[in-house]
């Protein structure tokens, strides 16, 4: 039982393997800039939000006054 492979056969997988190769890099790329992206966004909303309350009870001890 002889297998074999004929040399377009073997170049077309090659290219295929090689083009599916680069697609998971690339969204794997993609996918971990935007996580990181969404990180940083979630710590300025923090820290924004932290300003707003400190702000907000400024205000209202004022108000007590």
């Amino acid at each position: 039982m002889k297998f074999e492979i004929d040399l377009k056969t073997l170049l077309t997988l090659g290219g295929i393997l090689a083009m599916l190769a680069g697609f998971v890099y690339t969204t794997k790329l993609r996918l971990e800039n935007i996580e990181a992206q969404v990180i940083q966004i979630e710590e300025d909303q923090d820290r924004l939000n932290r300003r707003l309350n400190r702000k907000s009870t400024k205000k209202s001890k004022e108000q007590k006054k």
